[in-house]
């Protein structure tokens, strides 16, 4: 063997594994959280002795435990700040604010995620909330409505969802970082691969991304170029396909730190997420036969419960049903549940009937359901019984967005029948204030409130509403 040729091979092969080496050594690895510090990553649903986020970014994404709750000023006394008209009629999808702090430029942003003809054309609205305008719209995403909210990081960076991929854009959205394509199996179909709806993303405390599809997947990635570092298959749990939707999994998942938990056809899932080894399955509970919750879970982490509602799937002539499930020492049960006659009808076509938000400022569990009522339950404790009271109802026309500000204990909903959105006291139930809304507008999302300001994303467009000055 000629010896000049050996040592010019030899020493090429060393160096390259030696700068391999101090390559993957000296770059941010993905199992840590990269430049973003876990304090940015607490959650402003902390009890008072714990720390609060720096990121006034009030919406279900930037409180991973859902209840909807607001560190900040509610709106007393209100005034349109601005009103944002789409200009092609455009049914939207779900929308979220980003936070102000998360830019370098300061600037607060809305992401308004829209549908035109059925949803064959969709895309992202980027609207500044400081003039009301229109910075940018993304396009291309794919066929079929866009079903969930992007997910703001703390470093600005937009997660974006469609059917089977998941994107990472810049603040702006005019530049995206990487796009991966989760394919998945079709439901009841051992072989065929197909894009399914992703429900979600949500950053892990460790700094990753935790995305769930329709199709039972749920997988854990890396969030600086996507790459996937684990998986799990919910339907190795033998969990039921929805009927009504035909997945296995409609919403976003609810988290209490490292806990996760996943509401499905019938039952509610937990786990533990550990970093380098990715979901560990803990418990499961089945809540009810052929019931149907369609909205995520929202987490008292205080009390150790998680509240959701359901629905009897084709069953339209019985009522929904309102459940707290205990999760005591990572074991699931039934503290509560309530269903009767002030609770309007389920019906199997309806979607997100009801939504549901804890309010941790008086305790109450707050239902706003579809049919006309917005209710809100205590707990009462009587020796070993536990069960819940109503503390108020407030009737109004078809609808299911509910914010709640914490603060002021403001709830916030609408009414598409009279076309009015209005605030309620969080302890009475009573009228603060309403607004008349001109033109056929769907007031049935979740509003987002920040800063003393509620935005309102409604089926064409967006208005601000703030606080009225005194002068």
């Amino acid at each position: 063997m000629n010896y000049k040729i050996f040592k010019k091979y030899y020493v090429g092969a060393l160096v390259l594994v030696v700068s391999l080496l101090i390559f993957f050594a000296t770059k941010p690895a993905e199992v840590c959280s990269g430049n973003i510090a876990l304090t940015d990553l607490q959650d402003i649903d902390a009890p008072e002795d714990e720390a609060i986020s720096l990121s006034p970014w009030y919406t279900i994404h930037g409180n991973k435990q859902r209840t909807k709750w607001v560190y900040g000023r509610g709106v007393l006394e209100p005034v349109v700040r601005f009103h944002h008209e789409s200009s092609d009629n455009a049914l939207l999808g779900v929308s979220v604010l980003s936070s102000a702090s998360t830019f370098p430029d300061g600037i607060p942003r809305f992401y308004r995620m829209a549908s035109v003809d059925n949803g064959s054309i969709n895309y992202v609205e980027v609207i500044n909330t400081q003039t009301g305008k229109v910075e940018y719209v993304a396009r291309g995403f794919n066929l079929g409505f866009l079903l969930t909210s992007p997910t703001v990081l703390p470093n600005g960076d937009v997660v974006i969802a469609d059917y089977g991929r998941i994107f990472m854009y810049t603040p702006d959205l005019r530049t995206r970082l990487w796009m991966r394509r989760l394919r998945d199996k079709e439901a009841g179909d051992d072989i065929r691969l197909v894009d399914l709806p992703i429900t979600g993303a949500e950053m892990l405390p460790d700094g990753k991304l935790l995305v769930a599809t329709g199709g039972g997947m749920v997988y854990i990635l890396g969030r600086r170029f996507g790459n996937i570092i684990s998986r799990f298959n919910l339907r190795t749990l033998d969990i039921k396909l929805d009927p009504q939707s035909r997945n296995y999994l409609r919403n976003i998942p609810s988290f209490d730190r490292d806990l996760v938990f996943f509401v499905v056809y019938e039952e509610i899932l937990l786990f533990r997420y550990v970093p380098r080894k990715g979901l560990i399955f803990l418990d499961r509970y089945h809540y009810g036969d052929n019931q149907l919750s369609s909205t995520t879970p929202c987490v008292d982490r205080i009390g150790k419960r998680v509240f959701f509602c359901s629905f009897p799937y084709d069953v339209p002539e019985l009522p929904s049903y309102q459940y707290a499930i205990s999760y005591e020492n990572e074991k699931l049960s039934l503290r509560w549940s309530y269903s009767g006659p002030e609770v309007q009808p389920g019906v199997p076509e309806r979607r997100d009937q009801v939504a549901n938000t804890y309010n941790r400022t008086n305790g109450f569990v707050i239902f706003n359901n579809w049919g006309g009522v917005v209710t809100a339950f205590r707990e009462v404790i009587d020796g070993d019984d536990v069960y819940p009271e109503v503390a108020w109802q407030t009737p109004h026309g078809a609808n299911y967005a509910t914010a709640v500000a914490g603060k002021d204990n403001i709830v916030y909903s609408g009414d598409m029948d009279n076309l009015l959105f209005y605030a309620l006291d969080g302890d009475t139930g009573e009228p603060i204030w309403t607004m008349p809304l001109p033109g056929e507008h769907a007031i049935e999302k979740i509003m987002v409130v920040a800063d003393g300001v509620v935005y309102y994303d409604y089926s064409y467009g967006l208005y601000a509403i703030e606080q009225k000055s005194h002068q």
